[in-house]
């Protein structure tokens, strides 16, 4: 799937699990952040799509997934971003 496909699969999966998304300018990529009880995806708007793609399943890998439809390929990846999240001790996005 072309990255800016993909990009946009996930983020309506973030849509669907109530995750807003924020593109903006800053230094840094970006990541999955919560506020209260908002949660929200904030990316920075100058990276390429694959990088952007990167962020959202990580930051999406984190979640509960199980209880919303997502297309098969966009689960796999998921799935895969879960299993390959950081052990205790390394930096995650999240």
């Amino acid at each position: 799937m072309k990255p800016k496909k993909l990009l946009q699969e996930l983020e309506l999966v973030a849509e669907k699990l109530g995750i807003q998304t924020v593109y903006d300018t800053f230094q840094g990529r970006g990541g999955g952040c919560r506020v209260i009880e908002d949660r929200y995806i904030v990316i920075n708007s100058r990276l390429a799509d694959e990088i952007k793609a990167e962020l959202f399943l990580k930051a999406l890998s984190e979640l509960p997934i199980d209880e919303i439809y997502i297309k098969p390929e966009i689960r796999e990846l998921l799935e895969e971003a879960r299993k390959s999240k950081p052990q205790t001790g390394e930096s995650k996005i999240m």
